[in-house]
């Protein structure tokens, strides 16, 4: 929260210029977290299908972006333990549902 501590610093500690403030440097860090999280999902897929060759499944860009945005927003690594590759393979083979009822 260095941002705020300059508020802080500055006598900013409440009203509407702290706030709006502190609501943008909020924002920006999901943004900058949404993008690091895009790039890292575009890396793996690519070294997956590097990995296995035309044995990979095929994903389209659209559909890949829409699935790593739920594995993030989700925090399937976190709380099931399991890679975003784990994740495509159960996915795309629809097994998926399953391992989450």
């Amino acid at each position: 929260m260095l941002f705020a501590q300059l508020l802080h610093e500055k006598g900013l500690t409440s009203g509407p210029v702290y706030a709006t403030g502190i609501l943008k440097g909020h924002e920006a860090a999901r943004m900058v977290a949404d993008f690091f999280a895009q790039e890292t999902i575009h890396a793996e897929h690519d070294r997956i299908l590097t990995q296995y060759g035309g044995e990979a499944m095929r994903i389209s860009d659209e559909r890949l972006e829409v699935l790593g945005n739920y594995f993030d927003q989700t925090n399937v690594r976190e709380t099931i333990g399991m890679s975003f590759e784990q994740f495509l393979n159960l996915h795309e083979r629809g097994r998926w549902h399953e391992r989450v009822v």
